[in-house]
């Protein structure tokens, strides 16, 4: 073959090759961005959707149960006429921080507490967030059990057609037959025969028995759990027992960074709303007068996983402020400046006490 058929190749120069070096890095840089905001994006939307669900959750508990108190079966703890007998034994418990008389009578379905003040039935492993408020409710569960057969004294057991909520020794529970009610501890159980202490009178076939449901909600810390990083709403139950007959322990519920609670009381056919300090400041019996309560949420991203806690590009600023407290709404309150990078969303709601509604 001659040397005149060999084809001539040439390579690149070095400005192709600067140029195809830089469309190259262009691109590599575009694709990283473009991952990054991705990644940042999915950030967000998962943090958001985090504070979404806890406060969806949180509310619709809270909302539960302050809507129910007061709630005695037939009858409600507020009703005019409705004479309500409680045993110290019953309510021992959570008699120290429920407002009560001489004779141990719940004067009041709902209390509120400040955490300067934060009441007995919060666990010692516990700590409460500062300026967070706490709450305790009060009612009767579900529907039921009729009493099949009356009985010979108070002192006598109470023979349930069943036992469809599953009364234990040391429960405590509420009968009523629309006239009267009592608050007993269940002393023990055989069957559908349960036995009661501290009844004022004794009952006839037909009133119904009902678990009482005495829960307090706190938010705040506790070592050693999912809630050491980032503070919990946590559901203290204080009336009824394990099937063990020891107390539930406190349940974190979900993560939640503040609660606010704004009590409306109702005076001269007025409702006004106060912190819980206000409530107490008028005397016990104003708490029997709460109609409603708005619940104030502060709710904040993930905290247990470093990845996941850089979700706004600064330290995010935020308000946590009932409107009702703002003489002038056309002046922006002053923003707090969060401490971290994380996401938080306030929410608010009022619900009504159904029970001590006119």
């Amino acid at each position: 073959m001659s040397m005149s058929s060999i084809r001539r190749q040439s390579g690149l120069t070095m400005v192709e090759l600067l140029v195809a070096l830089a469309v190259g890095l262009f691109l590599t840089a575009g694709i990283i961005q473009l991952m990054a905001n991705s990644n940042q994006a999915s950030r967000s939307v998962n943090a958001s959707s985090f504070v979404q669900e806890n406060a969806r959750f949180a509310l619709a508990t809270l909302a539960h149960d302050i809507r129910m108190a007061g709630f005695l079966g037939c009858r409600s703890l507020s009703d005019e006429g409705l004479i309500v007998h409680s045993s110290p034994e019953a309510v021992s418990d959570f008699r120290v921080d429920v407002p009560t008389d001489g004779t141990g009578r719940p004067l009041a379905a709902l209390v509120g507490y400040d955490t300067e003040d934060a009441p007995a039935w919060v666990p010692s492993s516990i700590v409460p967030v500062p300026d967070s408020g706490l709450i305790q409710t009060l009612s009767a569960q579900g529907s039921g059990a009729v009493l099949a057969a009356g009985q010979a004294s108070a002192d006598g057991e109470l023979v349930l057609a069943s036992n469809t909520d599953g009364l234990k020794a040391r429960d405590v529970a509420v009968i009523t037959d629309c006239e009267s009610a009592d608050i007993f501890t269940v002393t023990g159980v055989a069957g559908n025969a349960v036995q009661p202490t501290g009844l004022g009178r004794s009952y006839a076939a037909g009133a119904r028995v009902f678990p009482l449901i005495v829960n307090g909600y706190v938010i705040g810390t506790r070592a050693n759990s999912p809630c050491a990083l980032q503070s919990c709403l946590y559901k203290v139950p204080l009336a009824r027992r394990s099937a063990s007959g020891d107390r539930i322990p406190a349940q974190d519920l979900v993560a939640a960074e503040e609660l606010k609670l704004h009590f409306g009381v109702v005076a001269g056919g007025a409702v006004s709303y106060e912190d819980a300090d206000g409530v107490w400041a008028g005397g016990i019996s104003d708490w029997g007068r709460v109609q409603t309560v708005r619940i104030g949420l502060l709710v904040g991203s993930d905290a247990s996983d470093p990845d996941r806690q850089n979700v706004t590009s600064a330290p995010q600023k935020y308000v946590f402020l009932d409107p009702a407290d703002q003489e002038d709404l056309s002046v922006e309150p002053d923003p707090i400046t969060a401490t971290d990078r994380r996401l938080r969303i306030p929410y608010w709601a009022t619900v009504a006490l159904r029970n001590s509604l006119p």
